[in-house]
């Protein structure tokens, strides 16, 4: 079992889990979840980034919370998503964030109902991103 949360250690069965390995692009892969009802367009340029610009694996589940817990047990270095509800990450991002995994969701700001547009992963990973994130931020609110 997978346990913790914001002053909580994160714990796998019950024993500590490190914070996760620095991102090593040479190696990287990550999770991605796009949900049928974002645009065509915009889940196409999430692949073509990946593939073009960061040069890195990816694999898609189909499950917001296996995507997560692939990242905490370091089977992937992140995730991008467009199209998750809030309730399918809340619980696991404050999980990740004990390992030193951070995210783009301003929970201050986020309708609980919205579907998400959001990366988790280390800093360095959100700030290699962050133009797909605009793009398609933009691509949505158009």
């Amino acid at each position: 079992m997978l346990a913790g949360g914001k002053g909580v250690e994160t714990r796998l069965n019950g024993k500590p889990m490190p914070a996760l390995p620095a991102l090593d692009l040479l190696q990287a892969s990550m999770g991605i979840g796009l949900h049928p009802s974002v645009a065509t367009d915009d889940r196409l340029e999430v692949v073509r980034f990946i593939s073009d610009e960061l040069r890195i694996s990816f694999r898609c589940c189909g499950s917001a919370t296996f995507s997560l817990i692939e990242v905490a047990m370091g089977e992937t270095d992140s995730y991008v998503s467009l199209g998750d509800s809030t309730w399918d990450v809340m619980v696991g991002l404050p999980i990740l964030a004990n390992l030193g995994v951070s995210d783009t969701i301003d929970w201050d700001r986020i309708d609980l109902q919205a579907r998400l547009r959001f990366a988790c992963g280390s800093n360095d990973f959100l700030e290699k991103v962050r133009p797909l994130l605009e793009k398609v931020a933009i691509a949505a609110s158009a």
